[in-house]
């Protein structure tokens, strides 16, 4: 098993969607399109952003619907 790998497991075990750093983040089904995991990449929950539903963004936490 390779790092990537790894982390994908852990990802998916642990209920993340993806991981993030900084402005950047990568859902567990396409995972380091950029070619590396970094240091700084935590494991994080998928939200769509407000105003556009088909955009999305991986953060810390699951945020709620308010709808």
């Amino acid at each position: 098993m390779n790092v990537k790998e790894i982390v994908e497991k852990y990802l998916k075990d642990s209920g993340h969607d993806g991981l993030y750093a900084g402005c950047c983040g990568c859902k567990v089904d396409d995972l380091c399109p950029c070619g590396e995991i970094y240091m700084d990449c935590m494991a994080g929950y998928c939200n769509p952003e407000q105003d556009d539903p088909n955009v999305w963004y991986i953060g810390p936490e699951k945020e709620q619907n308010n709808d």
